[in-house]
């Protein structure tokens, strides 16, 4: 009997990091609101493609689909608009960017003061 030997070939695809390119820059480092009020946060974008760009506040992302969400993307800017802000949305928001084989992020510290209404 004879034995063949087979040989078998892995293809696997090898995934570059990517790289850092300044793609977006906030407004603002900072933003306060009153609770129930409006809270916007606002990137502007630097040039380069931006193929996927999208918010995460306190480690969640954000959909334009979300209750009480906009999102406006326009040419030079991204912008977040949280319409009814409460006390659990301060804390951080980071944009981020992906252009091609590279990305870019913007972070926002977000502050917020009770809604004194007497």
């Amino acid at each position: 009997k004879q034995w063949y030997q087979r040989r078998v070939r892995a293809s696997f695809e090898v995934s570059l990091p990517l790289r850092h390119e300044d793609l977006i820059e906030p407004v603002k480092d900072s933003v306060a609101f009153i609770e129930g009020g409006k809270l916007v946060l606002e990137v502007k974008k630097l040039g380069g493609v931006i193929k996927e760009i999208y918010w995460e506040c306190n480690g969640k992302r954000i959909s334009a689909k979300d209750e009480g969400i906009k999102i406006a993307n326009g040419k030079s800017l991204n912008r977040l608009t949280i319409l009814s802000a409460t006390l659990d949305d301060v804390g951080s928001c980071v944009c981020t960017a992906n252009g091609v084989g590279t990305f870019d992020t913007a972070e926002i510290k977000i502050t917020g003061e009770e809604n004194d209404v007497t």
